[in-house]
């Protein structure tokens, strides 16, 4: 498993594996860095590892965050969190999204809610997804009004 850090335009890969533990199992939490390596055949020091992990945690905090919904072909909607909506919905229309909406398409964007946070957009998909269809339409209706 490989996870990556992004820094000063180099790329880093650290190569994490399941050291043993002292009973002789290995664990999730035995995890281990084994290796870094540079793409570009550079080492980098820990502490260049965790300012470029800390950097993309704040570059991913600044990302907008949407919870939307679509309007299927088969006069369905389908509700589900993106960070980049026109590419989410096209997706979706290239039947490459999720498998719900597959065999629905065309879909329409109806409706979007935007978060700072993914687990803020994402609780509040949970929320939608639960809402009867009579509920969901009132809820696109009130903001297609506002829009007006």
């Amino acid at each position: 498993m490989y996870n990556k850090f992004c820094c000063g335009g180099q790329v880093a890969a650290t190569e994490l594996h399941n050291a043993p533990s002292p009973s002789g199992k290995a664990t999730d939490s035995d995890s281990v860095i084994t290796k870094v390596r540079i793409l570009v055949g550079q080492l980098l020091s820990f502490s260049q590892l965790t300012e470029a992990f800390c950097y993309n945690k704040a570059m991913d905090t600044m990302k907008k965050h949407y919870t939307y919904i679509v309007h299927c072909a088969d006069d369905t909607y389908y509700t589900g969190y993106t960070t980049d909506l026109e590419k989410r919905v096209k997706a979706h229309n290239e039947k490459k999204g999720a498998k719900y909406t597959k065999t629905r398409t065309p879909v329409t964007l109806v409706y979007h809610e935007e978060y700072e946070t993914k687990e803020e957009a994402m609780s509040r998909e949970w929320a939608i997804k639960h809402l009867t269809r009579k509920q969901k339409e009132a809820l696109i209706a009130g903001a297609s009004q506002e829009g007006v």
